[in-house]
């Protein structure tokens, strides 16, 4: 029996730099990108993707999007988060609550850790740091970007 796939959430927004840099930190096998209607307009998804080809990672056919109907709804955001885990329901979870807004950021802060998954947070005065949530342990995530990258 094959170990289950390692699946990295990471919460969208206009701030791209904490999750590119915590792809490339954690190197998981599949992606999944939680956006709102703003970030699916202004195709945030498809701009991390490509910036993650530029640094020598290729998510083509192994990501996947979901969408939340109201950025500022726990009830959504939760039903976007179950939606999405009910796809890979034996995966293992980790996620990157950076991002996002503070609503969708809290809903999965609570959604991931009743599952018992890895939860990671960068904080603007130590980008270069991943901090696991729940017991404080670090991971470095310093990696210098290029530019076609940012």
């Amino acid at each position: 029996m094959s170990a289950p796939e390692k699946i990295l959430v990471c919460l969208l927004s206009d701030q791209q730099i904490p999750n590119l840099l915590s792809i490339h930190a954690l190197k998981r096998d599949h992606l999944v990108l939680i956006e709102t209607p703003k970030m699916k307009e202004t195709g945030k998804a498809r701009h991390l993707l490509e910036a993650l080809k530029c640094g020598g990672l290729d998510f083509d056919g192994r990501s996947t999007r979901q969408s939340i109907k109201h950025e500022d709804s726990i009830s959504d955001t939760l039903a976007s988060l179950r939606a999405v885990y009910s796809i890979f329901p034996s995966a293992k979870w980790t996620a990157n609550i950076t991002g996002g807004t503070k609503i969708m950021s809290i809903a999965a802060y609570e959604f991931f850790k009743a599952m018992g998954a890895d939860i990671f947070y960068i904080e603007v005065s130590k980008p270069d740091e991943l901090r696991q949530v729940l017991d404080g342990k670090t991971i470095s995530c310093a990696r210098s970007l290029t530019c076609k990258e940012f």
